[in-house]
């Protein structure tokens, strides 16, 4: 059954006025820059480049007065991000990706840059990166610089050219930028495929969602393969739904099941080609986010996810799907990346489970960020 009528048209168009309103871009020709309806928007807030993609849930928030919060060329902000000019000036560069759930601020007389001073491996425009609710508060990351998931970056400091910080660590003083202490590396040739690959994941992203016109809020069409959710058994198109479920999206729960156990501010994204299987979901938290990426997930049933907690497929270059038994308990902010979880796992709150395989039963404490397996170190902020 397709839920399409001349009302909800209207409310989509209501919508869209609404998230469009204010912003501006300074670029001569067509506007190839898609925001979601769903994206908010405070103050003076200018996408000065083009193939700009502001996805679901994304909050810009820049001043009432001067030059405003800028973005340039071929950025994202993703699912749930917030970008504040509030409080201090935010200059997003070329080829910045601000992940799932992340925080760049501005802090009084600090200016907060990302990607718009540094070096280049090659000489030319390269990615920056703020990974998954990571923070960056009053701080400069350079090109070719990378803050990764759970991370922090305290004011006035600066992430160089080729620098990543470590997951779930904190960059609170001058003092952690020393390698000694274990909280930066070096990027790698890996990162730099990774990075480079969601820049161009993310302009296609733009371009196809500007390419589908209205259809682009609610329950909704994927611009990769043009497919529907499927709500139960059934295909749906809901344009006034409040959530954003898009795409190769299969659930268990029909709309009905989905108004008891769903809160608010969710975005479940399976558009760039892979699938995302969902059993019959238990609660899920405000502002949880799920994104296929470049690999299927399979999410089992009787599943907690806590607000604000990602699930996300893992990256090309790993090979590796993305799957949740049933009975998982996630907590609130928690990240699952590229990762196998066995039946009744609990993972914490704020803690992070990358690139692991979970037997059944594994209890990760809060704050803890897992890699390979094992549990490497705290969260330290």
């Amino acid at each position: 059954m397709f839920r399409r009528t001349k009302m909800m048209g209207a409310v989509f168009a209501a919508l869209t006025l609404a998230a469009l309103a204010g912003f501006r871009s300074s670029a001569t020709g067509p506007d190839t820059n898609f925001v979601d309806p769903t994206a908010s928007k405070e103050g003076k807030v200018n996408l000065q480049g083009q193939h700009i993609y502001v996805a679901p849930f994304a909050r810009l928030k820049g001043p009432t007065e001067g030059e405003g919060l800028t973005i340039l060329d071929d950025s994202n902000v993703q699912d749930g991000a917030t970008v504040d000019a509030t409080q201090g000036t935010v200059e997003i560069g070329r080829k910045a990706i601000l992940a799932h759930g992340s925080t760049v601020r501005g802090v009084g007389a600090h200016t907060t840059q990302i990607g718009m001073s540094g070096t280049c491996p090659l000489g030319t425009e390269c990615p920056s990166f703020v990974g998954f609710n990571a923070e960056v508060d009053g701080a400069m990351i350079q090109k070719d610089a990378m803050v990764s998931a759970m991370a922090r970056v305290a004011p006035g400091l600066t992430i160089k050219s080729g620098v990543k910080v470590q997951p779930g660590k904190c960059i609170c003083n001058a003092g952690d930028l020393d390698p000694a202490k274990e909280k930066v590396v070096d990027v790698t040739g890996e990162d730099r495929t990774f990075m480079n690959g969601t820049v161009e994941s993310n302009v296609k992203l733009a371009a196809g969602y500007l390419g589908l016109g209205k259809d682009v809020t609610g329950i909704n069409y994927d611009p990769t393969k043009h497919e529907l959710p499927r709500l139960g058994p059934t295909p749906v198109q809901d344009l006034a739904y409040a959530n954003r479920l898009v795409g190769l999206l299969s659930m268990q729960d029909t709309l009905e099941d989905l108004q008891k156990v769903l809160e608010s501010r969710i975005s479940l994204r399976s558009d760039e080609g892979h699938s995302i299987r969902v059993r019959k979901i238990l609660r899920m938290g405000h502002g949880a986010i799920f994104h296929a990426g470049k690999h299927n997930m399979e999410l089992g049933s009787g599943i907690r996810y806590g607000k604000h907690s990602i699930v996300h497929g893992g990256v090309a270059t790993s090979g590796k799907d993305t799957s949740v038994g049933n009975g998982v308990v996630i907590g609130n902010y928690a990240v699952i990346f590229g990762s196998t979880i066995g039946a009744d796992c609990k993972i914490g709150e704020r803690s992070l489970v990358q690139d692991s395989d979970l037997k059944a039963g594994t209890e990760i404490p809060a704050r803890k960020v897992v890699i390979d397996g094992r549990i490497v170190w705290d969260v330290e902020w």
